[in-house]
């Protein structure tokens, strides 16, 4: 045999050289394989006589960890409902794996799949875009800074911690050197923004103009809208101007 002869090729020339006679110790010496290698290709040539002598995967022909088509449909369901938020309690709410989960709880759904084989899932099936991506006409209020210290914009994004817990996110950044100022807290008044602004404005400096969205804590609230709220007061008292974006 050369160099170049493969597996498959080993195995047609022993069952070719048995066919003629020749005894399997002698045909596994010449080949340097093993008894129990001739008799599987021997036993698989008399039971068909037409195979081609190529391997077999050892892949089982059904995963037992396959994620039931029924399963994978709730999942699917429930993410797009989530996403339609047709009703007040889902307009604002989560549609992520999390949120998908604890769905299927609700629902008794049995086994309830793992966050992972969620987020699989919905990958899978082309839903793990940002909602509202698709949308290319959107307008987002964005002044132009002209230097450092110009124009900060504050936001706060909630995070939603295992067990009904919330951790609140304050972000701080310079529009013109992309610096950021980043404090968590477990609540979001005015206080609390008061807290953060300070914070932020210390490390990075005094703002020329500060901007901020119509969350209540920044505005004072919208049942009052004549009132000046506490962060309008504090700018106002450090001699920074606040500008509210939609």
């Amino acid at each position: 045999m050369t160099m170049n002869t493969t597996e498959q090729d080993l195995r047609r020339e022993a069952i070719r050289r048995r066919l003629q006679g020749e005894r399997p110790r002698d045909i596994c010496r010449d080949l340097n394989r093993s008894r129990s290698w001739f008799d599987k290709w021997w036993a698989l040539y008399r039971h068909n006589p037409q195979t081609t002598f190529a391997s077999r995967s050892r892949a089982p022909l059904h995963s037992p960890h396959q994620t039931a088509p029924a399963i994978v449909q709730a999942v699917v369901s429930l993410r797009v409902l989530l996403e339609q938020a047709t009703t007040p309690q889902t307009r604002y709410g989560l549609i992520g794996a999390r949120a998908v989960q604890a769905g299927l709880k609700e629902l008794h759904l049995c086994p309830v799949p793992s966050e992972r084989t969620i987020q699989r899932i919905l990958a899978e099936h082309h839903l793990t875009h940002p909602l509202g991506a698709s949308s290319s006409t959107a307008y987002y209020p964005w002044p132009l800074a002209q230097h450092v210290n110009a124009i900060f914009a504050t936001d706060i994004i909630t995070k939603h911690l295992r067990g009904g817990e919330e951790i609140q996110n304050f972000h701080t950044i310079d529009h013109f050197s992309h610096a950021v100022c980043l404090t968590q807290h477990l609540d979001k008044t005015s206080r609390t923004s008061r807290i953060h602004l300070l914070h932020s404005w210390a490390k990075l400096g005094l703002a020329c103009l500060q901007q901020f969205d119509n969350e209540g804590a920044f505005c004072g609230g919208h049942t009052h809208p004549q009132i000046l709220g506490q962060v309008v007061r504090l700018c106002l008292f450090c001699g920074v101007e606040p500008l509210f974006t939609p």
